[in-house]
C-alpha cells in the first residue's frame, strides 16, 4: 500500500515500512530488495516475533543506517508510506513505478497486487486459478480514504514486486459454488477466456486457464484435506 501521508515528512520521498511476526526465513531477501531501492528508509515493525526475526534485522542494519527496527506505531519520516509484506521481493525501481502510477492518478491510496512466484507446474497450475477465485475486496483503510473524500487505485504488480509463499487459503465453500457454476458450459467458456485475459495480462502460463475446472477439483480437494487436518 501507498497511502499519502499529511505533516511534516519529506515531499516526493517513500518510506518502506515491514511488519513482522515470526518470519526469519523471509526477512534476509525482503530487507535487501527493499534497501535496495530509493526508499529514504526502511522500518521493521516487530510484533513480538519469537524466533529470529530481530536478530536478522539487527545484522542488517550493520551495513545499511537507512534501516530500523521498531516496536509499536512507526512516525514515517516521508510522504508516502509502502507498507510491504515480508514474503514480498521487490524492484530496485519499483517505487518509481508506484509513485507513477500514483502521481498521474492523482491518488491518496495506491494498493499493489504482488503476484506469486510461478515455478514448478503445480504453482503455475493452482496459483493463478486461486487468484481468479478469490473475491476482490476492497480494504477497510482505502474506504476509509474514499468516504474521506480521497481517491484510491490499484495496481498490479507483474515485473516490480513478487511473493515468495502461499497466499491465504479460499473458503471451501465459495471455491466448492464456483466449481459447481463450470457445470455449465456457457459459464465454464466465460471462466477460461476470463482466465486466458487475465493470463495474458498477468503474465501467466496460458495453458493453466484451459486446465480452469482441473485446479479447481485439486483446490477443493486440498482445502477440503487441510480443513480436515486442522491446518486452517
Amino acid at each position: 500500500m501507498l497511502p499519502r501521508v499529511t505533516g511534516e515528512t519529506a515531499s516526493g520521498a517513500v518510506s518502506i515500512v515491514i511488519r513482522v511476526w515470526n518470519e526469519e526465513r523471509n526477512l534476509p531477501g525482503c530487507l535487501l530488495s527493499a534497501l535496495f531501492t530509493s526508499a529514504r528508509e526502511v522500518v521493521v515493525c516487530d510484533d513480538g516475533s519469537t524466533d529470529g526475526s530481530a536478530d536478522v534485522v539487527r545484522s542488517t542494519m550493520l551495513r545499511f543506517d537507512r534501516l530500523r527496527l521498531v516496536q509499536g506505531n512507526v512516525t514515517p519520516e516521508s510522504e508516502w508510506v509502502l507498507y510491504l509484506d515480508p514474503r514480498a521481493r521487490i524492484s530496485s525501481r519499483a517505487l518509481e513505478r508506484l509513485l507513477a502510477e500514483a502521481e498521474a492518478s492523482r491518488l491518496d491510496r495506491l494498493t499493489c497486487t504482488a503476484p506469486e512466484d510461478l515455478v514448478t507446474f503445480r504453482q503455475k497450475l493452482l496459483i493463478p486459478a486461486r487468484e481468479f477465485v478469490t473475491p476482490a475486496g476492497t480494504t477497510t483503510a482505502c474506504e476509509l480514504v474514499r468516504r474521506a473524500g480521497g481517491r484510491t487505485g490499484h495496481f498490479y504488480g507483474t515485473g516490480i514486486v513478487t511473493l515468495n509463499g502461499n497466499s491465504a487459503a479460499v473458503a471451501p465453500l465459495y471455491l466448492v459454488a464456483h466449481l459447481a457454476l463450470q457445470c455449465w458450459w456457457p459459464t465454464l467458456l466465460l471462466s477460461i477466456l476470463a482466465r486466458l485475459a487475465l493470463a495474458y495480462r498477468n503474465s501467466q502460463p496460458w495453458w493453466s486457464a484451459l486446465l480452469h475446472p482441473i485446479a479447481l477439483v485439486y483446490l477443493v480437494w486440498t482445502t477440503a484435506i487441510d480443513k480436515v487436518r486442522g491446518r486452517t
